[in-house]
């Protein structure tokens, strides 16, 4: 079972983050985005990974990101 997003932000990857803490796992790209698939049963495209990590780092306005349907999709459990 898994917990369905209606938004995608940063404080769900802050709670991935602390997720991954807790576990004592280093946080890569890689184990982010599995605990993501795990946690909200949500695969992330990588161009829109690109987006997010670049919002994260202030790099774009948050105001600008939103994604589509086609950005993310869920996984059937």
């Amino acid at each position: 079972m898994s917990l369905k997003l209606d938004i995608f932000s940063k404080e769900c990857v802050s709670w991935v983050l602390t997720s991954l803490r807790d576990n004592e796992m280093i946080p890569t790209e890689k184990a982010i985005q599995s605990r993501i698939k795990e946690a909200f049963a949500l695969k992330i495209q990588p161009n829109t990974w690109e987006i997010l990590i670049e919002s994260i780092c202030g790099e774009k306005d948050q105001e600008s990101l939103k994604f589509s349907e086609e950005d993310c999709s869920y996984i059937a459990n």
